[in-house]
């Protein structure tokens, strides 16, 4: 039987009205079903959203509050430690070890969010008046939507949820479509840790369905977006029409630059795993090499060793250092990238 992931609306699950399914990309296999987001999905997540806020409640709860709730998710997250770091294999095709390492470094977020509370919420400033004085005040922006990537989704969802939580905003999260797995049950790990309902309403779906209609929509007042260049850009462009606030984290070209007197051992562990990482799959890859003329044969030689000693396999042996691709159209365009490097006379 199909493992079914839903909706976090309001404190509570809900399945919607269609399901799409959810692949496990080392096997091809489906896996489970997931809630498929519509427009009037995302209005009823925005418009819970948008009645928490007004209703004042978490806005103006006492920080220290807000940072005992987010340090308790943070616990409740090394508490199904396990399920998660299974969940993330299973349909994200992350290794166990970076699993279980990204959802460690998720709960280190919600903890130091949760330390901020107390201490980012404004400054005040000496003027030359003595009967005079400046301060600044840090207050919430409203409702935000935050659309998350399949790379890296659960430590992507801690490093955008916990911050807007910390503000004292509420918020709409559409995860990827291709892992919505650990998304659905974070909202169980809500429930579990007493979040107030309204505050985290978690929507899943497709992203030219649930993903466009919170980009466009008019009842969010910021928007967080991270993914390809290309998708943001769409984002951006929808979110104008509405005059909304975006943050984009976009895609990369990162460099490595190795010159002679390098440590070499450090250098080539960390072209290696700049390279690898995810299968290079992260907008911070390094997708570019540029050494030293006088080294280059030796360290290209000596990297190409290291890779040769990789070992390609089942995400779930703790042996495997590098999984699947998330899908066939990723497989394809990187594919694609290979013969355009033949073409330029890279060889294989």
């Amino acid at each position: 039987m199909s493992k079914l992931f839903n909706h976090f609306i309001d404190g509570r699950k809900q399945e919607g009205t269609d399901r799409f399914a959810v692949i496990n990309p080392a096997t091809g296999d489906i896996f489970g079903e997931a809630a498929r987001g519509t427009q009037d999905d995302i209005d009823n997540a925005v418009d819970v959203a948008r009645k928490t806020f007004r209703a004042s409640t978490w806005r103006d709860l006492d920080g220290r509050l807000r940072g005992n709730l987010l340090r308790q998710i943070g616990r409740m997250i090394r508490k199904h430690a396990k399920r998660l770091a299974s969940m993330e294999v299973t349909d994200a095709g992350k290794t166990v070890g970076d699993a279980e390492a990204e959802i460690e470094l998720a709960a280190q977020i919600w903890d130091y969010y949760g330390d901020l509370t107390q201490t980012a919420v404004g400054t005040i400033n000496a003027v030359p008046a003595p009967d005079q004085f400046d301060f600044t005040l840090r207050q919430p922006i409203g409702v935000i939507g935050i659309i998350i990537p399949w790379n890296f989704p659960f430590v992507l969802t801690a490093l955008k949820l916990a911050p807007a939580l910390a503000a004292g905003n509420t918020t709409v999260l559409k995860p990827a479509e291709d892992t919505p797995t650990t998304a659905s049950l974070l909202g169980e790990i809500f429930y579990e840790a007493d979040l107030p309902s309204g505050v985290v309403n978690i929507v899943l779906g497709l992203g030219d369905e649930a993903g466009a209609a919170l980009a466009k929509h008019q009842g969010i007042d910021k928007l967080v977006f991270t993914g390809s260049t290309d998708v943001g850009s769409k984002v951006m462009t929808a979110a104008a029409k509405n005059i909304t606030d975006v943050t984009l984290e976009l895609g990369g070209k990162s460099a490595n630059i190795i010159f002679a007197d390098a440590n070499r051992e450090q250098a080539l562990a960390s072209a290696s795993f700049g390279c690898l990482l995810h299968n290079g799959q992260n907008c911070a890859a390094g997708t570019r090499l540029l050494v030293e003329e006088k080294i280059y044969e030796s360290f290209l030689n000596e990297l190409s060793d290291r890779f040769e000693k990789v070992r390609v396999g089942d995400p779930t042996k703790i042996a495997t250092h590098l999984g699947p691709i998330i899908n066939s159209k990723q497989l394809q365009r990187i594919e694609s990238y290979v013969e355009i490097g033949k073409g330029e006379g890279a060889e294989l």
